[in-house]
């Protein structure tokens, strides 16, 4: 069975795409982007206050719809990017786990950042579904994105989660 690649992505570098797309290359996996109705604001001040309201509130964004239960529960491996914002999971993959049910599947969660890491993703992540819970997680600096040592990274990373 196919991996799903699920992931939200922002910033004029689209780094969190890059890396699922990369993904995608070496799996053979299937994409899902997950996109909310209301964009994000481009201007960082913005985008971060629009942000800590969401998740100060629990008033995550409406998403685009993208895949039907039925066809999720066909998957049991999904891969979950997104940009650590702030250190913790963006408010549209809190939406995209509240909204899905993950019983049976195990993730794999990968970050792209520039200062935060993987952050608290895959302990928010754990709590948010009743997955049979994550494999090897790994962040990604922006910076190193489609540098040799990342592609080798990739490669075998991809090798050792995707079964």
């Amino acid at each position: 069975m196919k991996p799903l690649i699920a992931y939200f992505t922002h910033s004029a570098r689209h780094s969190t795409q890059r890396v699922a797309n990369t993904i995608h290359v070496l799996t053979n996996g299937d994409l899902l982007p997950i996109i909310p109705i209301r964009p994000y604001p481009a201007e960082r001040e913005w985008c971060e206050k629009m942000v800590t309201e969401q998740l100060t509130s629990g008033d995550y964004p409406a998403l685009c719809p993208t895949i039907t239960a039925e066809a999720f529960a066909a998957y049991d491996l999904v891969y979950l990017g997104y940009p650590a914002w702030m250190g913790t999971l963006p408010p549209p993959i809190c939406a995209f786990l509240a909204t899905h049910d993950f019983a049976g599947k195990h993730i794999v969660p990968f970050s792209t950042y520039e200062n935060s890491g993987l952050g608290d993703g895959v302990e928010q992540i754990l709590s948010r579904t009743n997955s049979l819970g994550t494999l090897e997680a790994l962040a990604f600096h922006v910076d190193d994105i489609g540098s040799r040592r990342w592609e080798r990274t990739m490669i075998g990373w991809t090798s050792r989660t995707c079964r």
